[in-house]
């Protein structure tokens, strides 16, 4: 198997077990990796590696073989819902984040699960959170959110129109539907998968990128990692 072979097969699945002997002669080489590289750059991607699996991770902007904010806005509005509900369902994603690996990425997972009922709490102290600091320059509509959040139906284990646990559903659904968790129905938990647990090592193991996601979550906007 060569380079191109290997890429053609990121390609198709994202992701390859570096445990194969064809994609462990690959990495062995120097001139192997720097030749993968140039074919990811070439995608607008960027290769990870990490435990014993190789990634192929599309640029934020890449519209091909990632999501668009448009076409995310496609997948995850429902017909009647407002921009308000694009900010939740991404404040969401930060939160649950946040939550397992927010401030002790660089030593793996905070938790080995979340209960979606302590998940939606949190989100909800994050947005008042947020609107507490918010300044008139900021970006994310805080208000907007926390008033669209807390309108919100709260009954747990209904996912009704117009309730919190049917906007949870369907982020979860999403990110599920990813590989990137798994929702336990007997006790109504969340876990995350191997391949979240790298990717969110990837994003987060600089401390740009650990701070933005504060910022965002209405945390230190300089913060620091762990």
């Amino acid at each position: 198997m060569n380079v191109q072979e290997i890429f053609y097969r990121l390609l198709q699945s994202r992701s390859l077990p570096a445990s194969s002997p064809e994609i462990r002669q690959l990495l062995a080489s120097e001139d192997g990796q720097n030749e993968l590289d140039a074919l990811a750059a070439a995608f607008d991607c960027r290769i990870g590696y990490f435990n014993n699996t190789v990634y192929l991770i599309p640029n934020p902007e890449n519209q091909f073989l990632g999501y668009s904010k448009s076409e995310l806005k496609k997948r995850l509005l429902k017909s009647n819902q407002s921009v308000v509900y694009y900010y939740l369902y991404m404040f969401i994603i930060l939160t649950l984040l946040n939550e397992f690996y927010g401030t002790s990425y660089g030593q793996g997972k905070s938790r080995s699960y979340i209960l979606t009922g302590n998940l939606m709490n949190r989100v909800q102290e994050n947005l008042r959170l947020g609107c507490e600091r918010q300044k008139g320059s900021s970006q994310v509509p805080y208000e907007r959110m926390l008033m669209v959040y807390d309108a919100l139906k709260s009954e747990l284990g209904h996912k009704e129109k117009n309730s919190k646990a049917q906007l949870f559903d369907v982020v979860l659904r999403f990110l599920e539907e990813q590989e990137l968790i798994i929702r336990v129905q007997e006790n109504d938990s969340i876990r995350t998968t191997s391949r979240l647990d790298d990717l969110a090592q990837f994003v987060l193991r600089s401390s740009d990128g650990y701070a933005s996601m504060m910022e965002i979550l209405g945390g230190d906007p300089d913060a620091q990692a762990q």
